[in-house]
């Protein structure tokens, strides 16, 4: 056996395994990617292959979660595509003040950037307090840090100056506080952020929502999948609420499009009918 067919049956094999003995299931994620985290966890863990991490987490000598997070690590920026969060912030939140109260979802939130973004645009609209955020993923992991808040000096920067492009209506320095060299955003700005580990493929629905934020993750699946993740973001709005994707990123299924009205195709904002 070539050492390519054995690496593919390795992850034949741990991914169902995976899937039916601790119901995780990244089969319906894109091959590339799933094949790039795979070969990401063995390095990792070298010398073990495949099977041998399989057995430790089957012993529980590691813990799945633990492999979730080093599967699924996911990018992030603050104001990623700042002309999207203008759209935002321009467009959008004007129509949620209309509601006396807000519900908003940031449904694959990774480390927190975006979900970070957002609160900064609620704040600087006068809508934070009378918004609730529910931010999710499917990493511990990554909750764990967006519930923290905290990053390093030239993360930092970056939301300065993302934020500066913005036209930032405060000092960027207004929503974090210096500790050495690492930044710690100020607890008031996620006050109303609900943290929770979530996979979208559940089909779990966590609440209804007037906007829905989910970027740049359903790149990382399937078409089938993407359907399925679609239909519950679609489940979980309300009439005219709105679903705001990544710019790569569009409905594919017909049957879910039609549900919908394009609002602005370079943002990918779409508006449930």
């Amino acid at each position: 056996m070539t050492p390519s067919s054995r690496a593919a049956l390795e992850n034949t094999v741990f991914l169902a395994a995976l899937a039916d003995g601790f119901g995780v299931d990244l089969r319906n994620c894109a091959p590339d990617y799933i094949e790039r985290s795979l070969e990401r966890l063995r390095r990792k863990r070298q010398p073990e292959n495949l099977l041998i991490t399989l057995d430790k987490l089957i012993q529980g000598d590691i813990q799945v979660n633990e492999i979730i997070d080093q599967l699924t690590i996911g990018t992030s920026e603050f104001f990623r595509d700042v002309d999207a969060y203008e759209f935002l912030q321009n467009t959008i939140l004007p129509s949620l003040d209309t509601y006396p109260s807000i519900k908003i979802w940031s449904a694959g939130c990774s480390d927190g950037r975006e979900l970070i973004s957002l609160c900064v645009l609620l704040n600087d609209s006068g809508l934070l307090d009378k918004t609730v955020i529910y931010a999710s993923d499917l990493s511990a992991q990554a909750t764990k840090q967006a519930r923290a808040a905290i990053f390093d000096k030239r993360d930092i920067q970056e939301f300065a100056n993302r934020y500066a492009q913005l036209s930032g209506r405060r000092s960027s320095t207004d929503f974090y506080v210096h500790d050495v060299d690492k930044g710690i955003f100020k607890r008031d700005l996620l006050a109303n952020v609900v943290f929770v580990d979530h996979d979208l493929l559940s089909q779990t629905r966590l609440d209804v929502f007037h906007l829905i934020l989910c970027r740049n993750v359903l790149i990382y699946y399937q078409n089938e999948a993407q359907t399925s993740i679609v239909n519950l973001l679609t489940a979980s709005l309300v009439e005219r609420g709105f679903l705001m994707l990544g710019k790569p990123e569009t409905i594919c299924s017909d049957q879910v499009r039609d549900q919908y009205k394009l609002i602005n195709n370079d943002f990918r904002v779409f508006q449930r009918r």
